[in-house]
């Protein structure tokens, strides 16, 4: 049929119309749309946009039902309002209808609300249009490359799903003569469709429809209608005698077979494998397609995989303008601006991607400062005066205009619309943006405050939808609706799992299905679970005939955590999964995957200028995973065996009890933290960091101790006296730390002035029988042969002896070390503590040893270890190794505590357990 079609064995046809351009590429003829004649014949009606529409629905929802929130009930009830016009309901006589329920009947209501706000916006639109023309004449607004100045027309005051009516109507009225059409690759079609091919269609027309059961009830109001409904086979048989070569050829099924797959991501890269297999063996992108029933779910997968396989794919799905990078750029915008440049929104906006970094050699000088309001921004060195709103604060307004106006000189400003260049769908997408800021704008005179602005663009955002991943050329993806009348030669249905294909009917939050049959009975016709589920067998039957020589099934059997099991269209006809065969590598990394993997790798590799490289990276990758030494000397290095390189004598180094601790957890945690001096880089918190907060209880507590040593101080007291003394204290902590300016600095000052408060009134603090002896003393000695210095945060004198305290703003415990196990199990730091002690008071005993939270005022002291302990020996020996041979691997502890709180984690690429 399509070769007779194309041969012009029917016709001649004044137009020959197809609702996709794969189904005119399967006849031979120009794609041309049912849409797209009624443009060329300005039957079109006064379509009105997209946000006049919006808003005429949000603003019915309102006056109907205030009870609801507007915007949200509108996208609810919209596709409802949507199928009630495209159905040809009259609205008056079902608004009078005594069997509607209470639902139906105020939906009925709100599209009447509806169609006369939509009359009523189009009649201001055309007014505001008047005036806007005599003020701004030749005016510019936003992007040179485009006027905002509005063609001069009639009111926009249709709703898309009005067109086919108002042409139908037009036509009847003689509007345009009947033409010839023929229509090809059309399935199901709304009475209002049906109603305008009728009215618009000649004597000749001719529309071919698939043959299948759910189209055959149907058939009877097309004969009403005067059409002749004859059969594939009569036509061919009566276009035989004339043409014995274009003659119904037998038709040969494709071969079908099913594939399981063990992941969607084995299955989507096995299908491009073949794909690309077909495109070495001179198969045209274009004779090959990609079906998937849910292409949301397929898309990003295969565009990731297609882009490492070198296929050339389109994704044509549409998604919001929410999830591409301009959608993104325009919600930081409005973000940072509604935020008065705080640093984090901020920070998103100047260094998105798809603009210019506007923080590109001030990096650090932001991060280090963290600005967080326009002045704060001049001091870091940045002017944000070219991207300030033309309102900026809360409660002034500016008009419509100068907002989308402010938009698009801030898309000039970071040139967005060179970076959307580089992608095709944001090029799109910027370029769908600029056409509706241009209704965004209107009507011009209105004012708006910035947050009643942004929440517009924000549902501008979320309604506009551009192709996912169009470019051109590239085999297509495609769901099956959009497969009637095309023809190809392979087609790789993929996802055949049980409730993905076919998709279950969800339920209508707007109008159930009750009350759509009870509609319907009524004599206004809305498509019920019977309809649906007979245009899902079309869309899936007509989809899979058009595959000519291969169709390949595929699915997974696994994803995520759950099972998946095959798709009921598996067994009617039944097709038994089979394993899939193995198929050429189409990548270099494929390939090297493969090969490294063989204990016969080719010899031709060997002259591959990266395969040496790749070698050595793999060698040492398996080395790493499986641990242990590397058997070759080159590949030392790489694991932390650095040998002369980074070898120290360790009878001269000076530890730290906070190296030991590093050492003795990690050799590379200490390596890269003492050694290659790692560390994040500085940025400055909204909030006080943890160990600024540590620091600033340790310069406080330190000037207790040293004014008030004993209970007997009125610090511990008198009331007044305390919190004037710690607020005192407080403030010159503050400013000898020099710590920077934190948003919240007056609300946490209160909170450790509070905390401060409570902490030493506790008894735990300071016992009645104790006294302060030292705070902040720093020491310098010798633990078991390491030379050793450091700090101790409090020493106190009691009747039994000495009391080394370490203070802890978390838990009260200190960090561990591994033993000979490889458990975290040995606690040192106090150890090394009381080896110091001797300097401190010779005479005097060490009589106890603990940490001390000053969060929870709990005192903890660790189980007894003695300098003598086998374990501490063993652990000062590895410590000794390391250093003299310079060898510090990535070696942590078994419950890798050590990496808890490591720099270098993102460096050490240490694989944890489960």
């Amino acid at each position: 049929m399509q070769r007779a079609i194309a041969q012009g064995l029917w016709g001649p046809f004044d137009w020959v119309l197809t609702p996709t351009r794969q189904a005119a590429r399967a006849i031979g003829v120009q794609a041309q749309s049912l849409d797209q004649l009624l443009k060329r014949l300005r039957l079109d009606g006064n379509l009105a946009p997209m946000l006049m529409r919006q808003r005429a629905l949000r603003s019915a929802v309102a006056a109907v039902w205030p009870e609801v929130e507007a915007g949200q009930y509108a996208n609810t009830i919209a596709p409802v309002i949507r199928e009630m016009l495209h159905n040809g309901w009259s609205l008056a006589m079902a608004a009078q209808e005594p069997t509607l329920s209470d639902r139906a009947r105020r939906l009925v209501t709100i599209a009447q609300a509806y169609l006369q706000a939509l009359q009523l916006a189009g009649d201001q639109k055309l007014d505001d249009q008047q005036l806007s023309d005599q003020q701004l004449g030749d005016q510019q607004l936003g992007d040179q490359s485009m006027q905002r100045r509005a063609v001069d027309r009639p009111a926009d005051r249709l709703d898309a799903a009005q067109i086919y009516g108002q042409a139908a109507q037009a036509i009847a009225q003689g509007a345009v003569d009947p033409l010839v059409l023929g229509l090809w690759g059309y399935g199901y079609l709304a009475p209002d469709a049906i109603a305008l091919i009728d009215a618009l269609a000649g004597h000749g027309s001719c529309l071919w429809w698939p043959d299948h059961p759910a189209l055959h009830r149907l058939l009877p109001d097309w004969e009403q209608r005067g059409w002749t409904v004859r059969s594939a086979a009569e036509f061919f048989a009566e276009f035989s005698a004339e043409s014995e070569a274009t003659a119904s050829p037998t038709e040969c099924q494709p071969w079908q077979r099913a594939i399981a797959f063990p992941t969607l991501e084995d299955e989507v890269r096995w299908v491009l494998a073949k794909v690309k297999q077909h495109l070495h063996q001179g198969v045209p992108a274009n004779q090959m397609v990609l079906i998937a029933r849910d292409e949301q779910r397929y898309g990003p997968k295969l565009l990731e995989v297609a882009q490492e396989f070198e296929v050339p794919v389109r994704l044509l799905y549409g998604v919001p303008l929410t999830q591409t990078r301009v959608g993104h750029w325009v919600q930081c915008l409005l973000e940072a601006a509604q935020q008065q440049w705080a640093y984090e929104p901020a920070v998103q906006l100047l260094r998105h991607p798809i603009g210019r970094d506007r923080l590109e050699g001030q990096w650090e000088t932001a991060r280090r400062l963290r600005p967080d309001r326009p002045k704060a921004w001049v001091h870091a060195g940045l002017d944000l005066t070219d991207l300030a709103p033309p309102a900026q604060s809360a409660r002034r307004r500016a008009t419509r205009e100068q907002w989308v106006s402010w938009v698009q000189d801030c898309a000039r400003s970071l040139e967005i619309r060179s970076g959307a260049q580089h992608w095709p769908s944001e090029a799109n997408a910027l370029s769908s943006l600029n056409h509706h800021l241009i209704e965004l704008a209107r009507p011009s005179h209105e004012t708006l405050t910035l947050a009643s602005f942004a929440q517009e663009l924000r549902e501008l955002l979320s309604l506009i939808s551009v192709p996912r991943h169009p470019g051109r050329g590239g085999v297509e993806l495609h769901n099956p609706a959009s497969l009637i009348g095309a023809q190809y030669r392979y087609g790789f249905a993929l996802g055949m799992v049980e409730g993905w294909w076919p998709a279950p009917i969800a339920p209508d939050l707007a109008l159930d299905w009750f009350d759509r049959r009870a509609l319907t009975q009524a004599g206004f016709p809305m498509a019920g679970t019977a309809e649906l589920a007979d245009q899902e067998r079309l869309h899936n039957s007509a989809a899979f005939a058009t595959i000519q020589e291969q169709l390949v099934f595929s699915y997974p059997q696994w994803h995520g955590q759950q099972p998946q099991f095959p798709s009921a269209l598996l067994r009617d006809p039944p097709i038994k999964p089979t394993e899939p065969e193995p198929v050429p590598d189409v990548s270099p990394l494929t390939s090297w995957q493969r090969f490294l993997t063989r204990p016969d790798r080719p010899a031709d590799l060997a002259q591959d200028p990266f395969g040496p490289v790749l070698e050595r990276a793999w060698r040492m990758e398996c080395q790493r995973l499986g641990g242990g030494q590397p058997d070759r000397p080159e590949d030392l290095a790489f694991h932390g065996f650095l040998g002369s390189l980074a070898a120290m004598d360790p009878d001269r180094h000076t530890f730290s009890a906070s190296q030991i601790t590093d050492l003795g957890q990690c050799p590379f945690k200490y390596f890269a933290r003492r050694v290659l001096r790692l560390q994040e880089p500085q940025e400055t918190e909204a909030d006080l960091p943890c160990n600024s907060k540590g620091n600033l209880y340790h310069r406080v507590l330190q000037k207790l101790g040293e004014q008030q040593r004993d209970r007997q101080a009125p610090v511990f007291n008198d009331p007044e006296q305390r919190l004037a003394a710690l607020e005192t204290w407080l403030t010159e902590a503050a400013t000898e730390l020099q710590l920077p300016r934190h948003l919240t600095w007056t609300a946490q000052r209160q909170e450790l002035l509070a905390q401060l408060q409570w902490l030493i009134l506790q008894d735990t603090f300071l016992p009645a029988e104790s006294t302060i002896l030292h705070c902040e003393v720093p020491f310098e000695g010798e633990w078991l042969g390491l030379k050793v210095k450091g700090m101790i945060d409090r020493v106190d004198q009691s009747p039994a002896g000495l009391v080394l305290i370490d203070y802890k703003t978390g838990k009260a415990e200190g960090a561990k070390v591994k033993d000979q196990t490889g458990q975290a199990n040995l606690d040192v730091q106090l150890l090394v503590y009381a080896s110091a002690a001797a300097q401190l008071a010779p005479e005097t005993p060490v009589a106890k040893a603990y940490y001390y939270s000053l969060r929870e005022a709990k005192l903890v002291s660790p189980q007894s270890l003695t300098s003598d302990n086998p374990e501490v020996g063993a652990l000062v020996q590895r410590l000794r190794h390391h250093l003299a041979a310079g060898e510090y691997p990535v070696d942590p502890d078994r419950e890798y505590k050590a990496c808890q709180f490591c720099e270098a984690s993102s460096a050490c690429r240490c694989v944890q357990d489960g």
